[in-house]
């Protein structure tokens, strides 16, 4: 009895767990929110004195946007804090 009602417990807890939150647009079509990336107001300056807008992600994680000397590509520099 006890291993079937940790079971129902455990179907139960993983179900409400994976659902997907969805909004509805004025036609009634179904879309996933998309959090975008804030910017800060913060200034990140590596050891050459180049200066950098930080930016958050939508899990609070902290990086700069640098472009690549050969290739010219942006990219993303996580910034860890000590």
């Amino acid at each position: 009895m006890k291993k079937l009602l940790f079971l129902a417990i455990m179907i139960t807890a993983m179900s409400c767990k994976s659902q997907t939150k969805v909004n509805v647009d004025a036609n009634g079509n179904y879309f996933s929110p998309k959090q975008e990336d804030k910017k800060t107001g913060k200034i990140y300056t590596d050891d050459k004195g180049e200066t950098y807008d930080v930016y958050a992600n939508s899990k609070g994680k902290l990086y700069v946007i640098r472009k690549s000397k050969k290739t010219g590509k942006e990219y993303r520099q996580y910034l860890k804090l000590q």
